[in-house]
């Protein structure tokens, strides 16, 4: 998914990620990724609705905060900033 992500391919991107959420649809990490993916694909409303079901899971994901509510919503220590910057850097700066 990085990877794809990193490449622009937001299609086969998407591909991996329900790939990836079949196996493990608890995975904060794909989950957010897979919302970014699909924001850059297109998909707005599929997006929300996955970053608002991992938010349901864990209130404390601030990378999901951050695609929910932008910087504003960044409510978190530096390091969870960092971390959520490095998620980021991973997908190729998306």
């Amino acid at each position: 998914m990085q990877i794809d992500a990193a490449r622009g391919d937001w299609e086969a991107a998407a591909q991996h990620c329900r790939a990836a959420l079949a196996t493990n649809a608890d995975c904060l990490q794909a989950r957010n990724l897979c919302a970014a993916v699909l924001r850059r694909a297109g998909r707005a409303a599929e997006a929300a609705q996955l970053v608002a079901d991992s938010r349901a899971l864990d209130p404390l994901d601030w990378w999901a905060a951050h695609l929910e509510g932008g910087a504003a919503a960044m409510r978190c220590d530096t390091q969870a900033a960092l971390d959520v910057a490095l998620d980021y850097a991973g997908a190729g700066g998306l």
